[in-house]
């Protein structure tokens, strides 16, 4: 069963003709159980979700929450250890991360990805990629630390 949803899931991730992958369509329209599924199977937050119409680059799922101020999803997304920020002078759909803190949200929760354990967990997911329920139970980690980078604390309802 959990090969067939990371088949799905792997299939979701490709673009449709509008340069959107479902990814965007569960941001955008706050779908928060969709996120959280993604999140699971260790979606890559560093890829864009929403490509420029000449496919030169896109949005990063954070830049979409933050552009489109989606509360919920920023609060998701910063405690899995990305920070927020919006420049004025930037271009809207660059690919590069925001890195500031939630100064320019007013939202104290936002600025939680900064902490040292957060990054630590947002790397370790990255490293681990797809596959990465699997590749941690492998790990010679205590089932705690196997359950932080997993995202039990913030998955599991």
């Amino acid at each position: 069963m959990a090969l067939f949803i990371e088949s799905l899931l792997l299939l979701m991730m490709t673009t449709t003709m509008q340069g959107e992958r479902a990814f965007y369509d569960a941001i955008v329209n706050q779908k928060l159980d969709s996120v959280k599924l993604f999140l699971r199977h260790n979606y890559d937050l560093d890829m864009p979700c929403k490509l420029d119409y000449d496919g030169s680059g896109g949005k990063l799922p954070v830049r979409v929450a933050v552009e489109r101020d989606l509360g919920d999803i920023q609060r998701l997304l910063a405690r899995v250890g990305y920070v927020f920020a919006v420049a004025a002078s930037s271009a809207a759909g660059t690919g590069s991360p925001p890195t500031s803190t939630a100064a320019s949200t007013g939202d104290d929760e936002l600025g939680a990805g900064r902490s040292l354990r957060l990054q630590c967990r947002r790397q370790l997911r990255r490293l681990l990629g797809f596959g990465i329920a699997r590749k941690t139970a492998a790990l010679p980690l205590p089932a705690s630390l196997k359950d932080f980078i997993l995202l039990k604390d913030l998955l599991d309802d």
